[in-house]
């Protein structure tokens, strides 16, 4: 057995993100958040485990492990070795319920005030939401679902709401990504942002509100464990 078969699919994403970033840094930042994420990697890591299987240097690497640590995923031991951090069901509760009731009232002053010129942005944005589910582009598809939120919220026309649904999608940015890692999270989330898409644009909020309940709870389902995934 290769040494690094364990991590194939980790070199196979470092390999697509290194033709997409011009520094080295942010494609070994990129592929180990993916790896992190998606369990494709092991629960403790260090800089010389990391630089033998993607064939670099330790220096982006610790680069790219800083930055994770920063974001939340990694507690860095005696500066080198690395354990990934779990999330908690607390954590998954208390971000579950701050984005219940922003989205909510996100998306009914959306329904009210939303523009044909909002919607046709926001269908531009589901295509690219299942275009992105389709291949599978674990790091694009969170961007354009990002977006999605903020165009709602813009639509609503409350710049105070826009600026605060803009921090906490950033602020909460990696917790969201664990959730959309788990299995068939993808697809299911995709479906979801579609039929939030078809409430907005026949103006149903008895639908958009049910919808976008079961939406942050689907994604931060506390019967399904994210740090067992």
């Amino acid at each position: 057995m290769e040494q690094n078969e364990p991590y194939a699919h980790f070199l196979e994403r470092f390999e697509k993100y290194k033709k997409e970033y011009a520094k080295l840094k942010d494609a070994t930042y990129a592929a180990l958040k993916d790896a992190i994420l998606l369990n494709l990697v092991a629960e403790e890591i260090t800089e010389n485990e990391i630089a033998g299987v993607l064939n670099i240097s330790r220096t982006p690497i610790r680069e790219a492990m800083l930055q994770l640590e920063h974001d939340g995923l990694l507690e860095i031991k005696h500066g080198k070795k690395a354990k990934i951090r779990s999330l908690t069901p607390k954590d998954i509760s208390d971000i579950a319920m701050i984005l219940d009731n922003l989205h909510h009232l996100s998306l009914m002053l959306c329904i009210d005030k939303a523009t044909v010129e909002d919607i046709n942005a926001m269908e531009e944005t589901i295509a690219l939401i299942q275009f992105y589910t389709n291949r599978k582009d674990f790091h694009r598809l969170h961007k354009y679902n990002s977006r999605f939120h903020v165009q709602i919220a813009r639509a609503s026309g409350n710049v105070w709401l826009v600026d605060i649904m803009d921090r906490l999608l950033s602020y909460t940015s990696v917790y969201r990504e664990y959730a959309l890692s788990r299995p068939n999270r993808m697809e299911s989330a995709s479906q979801e942002h579609i039929a939030l898409f078809e409430a907005i644009s026949s103006r149903d909020k008895e639908e958009g509100a049910r919808l976008i309940h079961e939406h942050v709870q689907n994604a931060f389902d506390l019967k399904q464990p994210l740090e067992s995934e």
